[in-house]
C-alpha cells in the first residue's frame, strides 16, 4: 500500500513538472499574450506597436518610449503591446483574445508602419510570427492553421528565410532593386544614431535601392495585412473600445532625394490607401507618415522609421492631444 501511494505521489510529481514545464514553454511562444491577459482588466489605454515605439538613439537624453510618452501626457497607464516587425497582421490574433475575457481598455492605439505592406517586411518568414499568432489563438479558444504551423515546426522560420532570399528579384515599377540577400546583409550590423556621419557617396548609392526595398517593392501579404488592419479595428469596435490608428512617420524627403519621386508617390498613394480603408470603418486615423523632416530620424545611413527623442515626443504629444480632446469617449 506504502509503494503504492508513494508510486502515485511520484507520478503527480512528475506529472505537476511535465504540466508546469509544458505551460513554460509553450507561453514563451508569445509572453505578451500573458501580459495582455493579466493586465488588460486593470487598463483603460491600450497601445500596439513595433520597435518604432521604443528605440532610443544612442545620443538621446530623454529614452523613454512613445506609449511611456503618451502615459505621462495623459495621466493613464498605458498598457503597450510591442516587438520589433509587430504588425496588424498580429494585432488581430491579439483583439480576438481580449474579446474573451473582461477588460477595462476603453481605447487602442494602432500605429502603421508602411514597410509592413512592402516586400522586405510584409513577407519575410520570421515576421509573421506563426508561432505566437498560433499560442494567442489557443488562448483566444480559436482553431489554429494546422498545415502553416507543421511547416513551420518542421521547416524552421531559418529554413523559410532562406528560401525566401532565394526568390526571384524583387521589383519596384518592374525594374529588380537587387536581391533579397544581399539587401538584407547589407543593412545588418549597423548603428542607429542621431550624430552619425553623414553617408558617403557610396552609401547613398545603396541607400537608393534599400529606400526602394524597404518601402517600394509591394508585398505578396499587402492585402492580407490590409485586411488585418481593418479587422483588428472593426473587432475593437465590436467590443466597445475606441481605436485610434496613426501612420508611423517616414523620412519621405531622404526617401524622396536618394530614390526619387517616383517612390515619394508610391509612399504617399500608400499611406492614402491606409487612411480611405480606415476612415470608411468610421475609425479616427492621424496620418503623420509626412508629418517630420529629416531631423527627427535616427540615422541617415539606413532606411529606417526610428526616431529620435523629439521625433517620439511629437507622436506621443499628437496621441495625448487625441485622447485628451475627448476624442476617446
Amino acid at each position: 500500500m506504502k509503494k503504492r501511494v508513494a508510486a502515485f505521489a511520484v507520478m503527480a510529481l512528475l506529472g505537476f513538472l511535465l504540466g508546469f514545464y509544458l505551460r513554460a514553454y509553450f507561453v514563451s511562444f508569445d509572453p505578451l499574450a500573458e501580459k495582455l491577459v493579466d493586465e488588460s482588466a486593470g487598463s483603460s489605454v491600450l497601445m500596439f506597436g513595433d520597435s518604432v515605439l521604443s528605440t532610443p538613439a544612442a545620443c538621446d537624453t530623454d529614452r523613454r518610449a512613445i506609449d511611456e510618452m503618451v502615459s505621462a501626457s495623459i495621466h493613464q497607464p498605458v498598457l503597450a503591446i510591442k516587438h520589433g516587425a509587430y504588425s496588424a497582421s498580429i494585432y488581430e490574433h491579439y483583439v480576438d483574445l481580449l474579446g474573451t475575457r473582461p477588460v477595462g481598455v476603453k481605447s487602442a492605439i494602432v500605429p502603421v508602419n508602411l514597410a509592413a505592406l512592402s516586400a522586405a517586411w510584409g513577407d519575410l518568414p520570421i515576421y509573421q510570427f506563426t508561432l505566437s499568432k498560433s499560442y494567442i489563438d489557443v488562448r483566444a479558444h480559436k482553431a489554429i492553421p494546422l498545415r502553416t504551423l507543421w511547416n513551420y515546426l518542421v521547416v524552421g522560420h531559418v529554413e523559410l528565410d532562406r528560401q525566401w532570399y532565394q526568390e526571384s528579384d524583387p521589383l519596384f515599377d518592374g525594374t529588380s532593386v537587387g536581391s533579397h540577400q544581399a539587401l538584407s546583409k547589407a543593412s545588418v550590423g549597423r548603428t542607429l544614431d542621431c550624430g552619425a556621419a553623414a553617408p558617403t557617396p557610396a552609401e547613398n548609392e545603396q541607400l537608393k535601392v534599400e529606400f526602394l526595398w524597404h518601402y517600394g517593392v509591394p508585398a505578396r501579404r499587402r492585402s492580407e495585412t490590409l485586411a488585418a488592419l481593418r479587422n483588428t479595428v472593426a473587432k475593437l469596435k465590436a467590443l466597445h473600445i475606441k481605436p485610434l490608428v496613426y501612420l508611423t512617420p517616414i523620412d519621405v524627403d531622404d526617401a524622396a532625394l536618394k530614390a526619387g519621386a517616383s517612390l515619394r508617390r508610391h509612399i504617399d498613394d500608400d499611406a492614402g490607401d491606409v487612411v480611405r480603408l480606415i476612415s470608411a470603418e468610421d475609425v479616427d486615423v492621424l496620418d503623420l507618415h509626412a508629418a517630420l523632416d529629416s531631423s527627427y530620424f535616427m540615422d541617415k545611413r539606413y532606411a529606417t522609421e526610428h526616431l529620435t527623442q523629439a521625433g517620439r515626443a511629437f507622436v506621443a504629444n499628437k496621441i495625448a492631444a487625441w485622447y485628451s480632446a475627448g476624442s476617446h469617449n
